[in-house]
């Protein structure tokens, strides 16, 4: 692709932080966030749900702003501003016009700065993330993905739940939280990423009068933790549901394998698209279920490849059989020439979409950050995919569809159908 007046550029500060930046002349908004580089996975000494439980935080005040006036400050100038956890990294990100990036820079700075971290906003946030956790625990498709992970997993922390649990979340204190963020919140720790019609110079001139103001300094705590360890097995747990839901995954590439391009058509293949076997054959031509599909997640050290559905009890034998036949098929007669480049070029579409949008570039040059040390020309990206090859795809299906490797959760009223677990044969 020609990416017209598109210009990347990275700087390292002499604190360590790193701050990346893509100028989209053509567009009006500017993204910018705070990508740190903690999450659930590095909460190996400290209560499950910490790194979750200080972003909530985090927006509840500062010492120079009420919870109000951030809320009020972004809304007046028509702005998007919000958070989130995962396994690796926490996400702090504002959308607003181009206009209003010194005010997008002070609001990120002062929340990460100058948190109040008050004793009764930790007492109030216990409940509305147990709340949280209610929620997803009314969820049956979370409730087995989060089952998933511990059964794959083991005792490693990439296995625990973002949320944390009720007890951990109920028992969570202030002097938690302040450990926490004083072990983990560093400059060697922090990417800044900004996407959009920015200037790299003025978002580093505005972030130096910040630190005049407020430096941020120190170096961050270094886990040594074991890379994960995955256990195969199946996990049944009975619940009163109208459906049985089920995981099956397997090991798959890490983030930064060679193979995530193939291992990625694979899962698009298989279950990623609507034209995918598993959707074509489970739903439409047998009406079997509402929702199934393939999907991939992938660590700095880890990953896996899952295919999750929900069906009635009584058809549960059919759909585990006709799942083991369409990857049985797939590792034995391989991909179709025109099945590879119809997901190549919905691959290509999406991610040229992407570009359009102030916002996925920011994520994609903060991502790309953390786990590569670079950015990926969007052109080295499609020129990559587009060299997958057919045995390529079929060479990793073998590898990782393999009954040996395969980890089953299943959830829901098993009783009569406990017997069909056994059907499935790869």
């Amino acid at each position: 692709m020609n990416d017209l007046g598109v210009i990347f550029q990275k700087s390292v500060l002499d604190n360590g932080l790193v701050v990346v930046s893509e100028a989209v002349p053509y567009l009006k908004s500017i993204a910018l966030s705070v990508f740190v580089k903690v999450g659930s996975r590095d909460e190996n000494e400290d209560p499950p749900g910490v790194s979750h439980f200080m972003e909530h935080l985090f927006f509840k005040g500062t010492t120079r702003r009420s919870c109000a006036d951030i809320a009020q400050e972004i809304d007046a100038i028509g702005g998007l501003f919000d958070a989130f956890t995962s396994k690796e990294y926490t996400g702090f990100f504002i959308k607003v016009l181009d206009e209003h990036l010194e005010t997008a820079v002070d609001l990120l700075w002062d929340i990460l700065l100058r948190p109040l971290f008050a004793e009764e906003h930790v007492t109030g946030e216990r409940s509305v993330i147990i709340d949280e956790i209610r929620m997803v625990d009314d969820n049956p498709e979370e409730v087995v993905h989060e089952q998933f992970n511990e059964a794959f997993y083991g005792n490693h922390p990439l296995a625990r739940p973002i949320l944390g649990t009720r007890e951990s979340v109920g028992a969570m204190r202030r002097d938690d939280v302040l450990r926490y963020y004083g072990r983990f919140y560093k400059p060697d720790r922090f990417v800044i990423a900004a996407a959009g019609n920015v200037e790299h110079d003025r978002l580093l001139a505005l972030l130096a009068v910040q630190a005049s103001r407020q430096p941020l300094t120190g170096v961050s705590v270094r886990m040594v933790v074991a890379p994960p360890v995955a256990h195969f097995g199946t996990l049944t747990r009975q619940r009163d549901l109208e459906q049985i839901h089920f995981t099956l995954g397997f090991p798959a590439p890490q983030q930064d394998d060679p193979d995530r391009f193939p291992a990625h058509l694979l899962t698009s293949i298989l279950g990623g698209t609507m034209s995918s076997r598993l959707f074509q054959i489970v739903r439409e031509e047998h009406g079997l279920v509402y929702s199934i599909y393939a999907s991939r997640a992938a660590f700095h050290d880890t990953g896996y490849l899952s295919i999750c559905a929900g069906c009635a009890p009584e058809v549960l034998g059919q759909v585990l059989s006709l799942t083991a036949d369409i990857i049985a098929d797939l590792k034995r007669d391989g991909v179709e020439e025109a099945e590879l480049e119809r997901c190549k070029q919905q691959f290509r579409g999406s991610f040229l979409l992407g570009q359009e949008s102030s916002s996925a570039r920011m994520t994609s040059i903060a991502q790309q950050e953390i786990y590569f040390g670079r950015r990926l020309p969007p052109e080295e990206t499609l020129q990559e995919v587009a060299a997958v090859t057919l045995q390529q795809v079929q060479d990793l299906a073998n590898r990782v569809l393999r009954s040996e490797q395969l980890c089953g959760v299943f959830l829901g009223p098993l009783d009569e159908s406990c017997s069909a677990l056994a059907e499935l044969r790869l």
